[in-house]
């Protein structure tokens, strides 16, 4: 790092690229959570129907992020970043005219693979591009607001558009924002910057994504009136195949996760603490704007600009979360 420049040339319109990209990812994951109401009255679905309809996304996404994010270092970034972009917006489309809950709930996991092919893509390419140092901390502190504020962002827009329009609307709002994307990124992200040559591990790529998808479904109906047998058979599974996996990474020649990588302090503690953050911001939208629909009688629109605060909020925190970082 300390060999390079601190950051690509024509930085500026490279980071606009990426930003994009995320926002594509962000906005996908929260759109289905606040038309959930509507699909579940057009439909006639069950809750837990809905509960899947509305993870659906994020199922894709965590099965996929960590193989097909080796993928791209292995055979090229940011051509994986622009299949991930296109395959976006046919996936959004798909969703858009499903014809049953069942259908829909396919293809918002194919969005949810499609911005696991993009969205570990965008902070892979900025960590390969910007130098160690407080430029590259500041652009990661950006690049997780903007992520962060396009998952609130999302919410509202589905919300006017859920206003104005069908529910069938909110699921084409990131189409715009993919277009450009994969523009800016074709005329100003490098092609190939610091790609590995190790072969990829596609076996714990294989059992990484069983084991994730086991572990998601699992915890999504284990609660679920009649949920309780399938869900504990899925997390039964889901402990089994983190097992194998461990034991593949272990014993991997090149592993697709360096084991040695989570002892350390560095990594773990900075996981725990980005899970609970996040995790409490996407559990708290995804319950609180059903329970305003349904409970409290709010429109779409409404249950959407009542999570503001939380746009401020981030706003707020980025920039000294930066500095906090470079200090501490």
């Amino acid at each position: 790092d300390a060999e390079r420049a601190p950051a690509p040339p024509r930085a500026g319109r490279v980071l606009t690229a990426l930003l994009f990209a995320a926002v594509v990812c962000n906005i996908n994951t929260v759109v289905a959570g606040i038309a959930v109401p509507a699909i579940g009255r057009q439909f006639d679905a069950s809750q837990t129907a809905l509960n899947l309809v509305a993870l659906a996304t994020g199922l894709g996404l965590s099965i996929s992020v960590l193989y097909l994010g080796a993928v791209a270092d292995r055979y090229g970034r940011k051509q994986l970043l622009l299949v991930g972009v296109a395959f976006t917006v046919l996936a959004s489309v798909l969703s858009s005219l499903s014809w049953s809950v069942e259908a829909l709930i396919v293809a918002q996991v194919l969005v949810g693979l499609a911005g696991g092919m993009a969205y570990p893509t965008t902070l892979s390419l900025i960590t390969a591009l910007w130098a160690e140092g407080p430029g590259r901390t500041g652009v990661i502190a950006l690049w997780s607001s903007v992520s962060s504020i396009a998952t609130v962002g999302g919410s509202i827009l589905a919300g006017v558009v859920l206003v104005l329009a069908a529910w069938q609307g909110t699921f084409l709002l990131s189409i715009p924002f993919a277009v450009v994307a994969f523009v800016l990124v074709l005329l100003f992200v490098p092609s190939h910057v610091g790609e590995s040559s190790d072969p990829v591990d596609h076996l714990g790529g294989v059992l990484a994504a069983a084991a994730l998808g086991s572990l998601v479904l699992g915890v999504s109906i284990v609660f679920a009136p009649g949920g309780a047998l399938r869900g504990g058979v899925l997390l039964i599974l889901a402990v089994v195949l983190l097992g194998l996996f461990g034991w593949r990474q272990a014993r991997a020649r090149f592993p697709l996760f360096d084991l040695r990588i989570a002892r350390q302090r560095l990594f773990w503690l900075p996981a725990v603490g980005g899970l609970i953050a996040v995790g409490t911001l996407g559990g708290s939208m995804f319950v609180g704007e059903q329970f305003m629909q349904s409970v409290m009688g709010y429109n779409p629109l409404q249950a959407g600009t009542a999570v503001v605060p939380a746009v401020v909020g981030l706003l707020i925190a980025a920039p000294l979360s930066a500095k906090a970082v470079e200090r501490l």
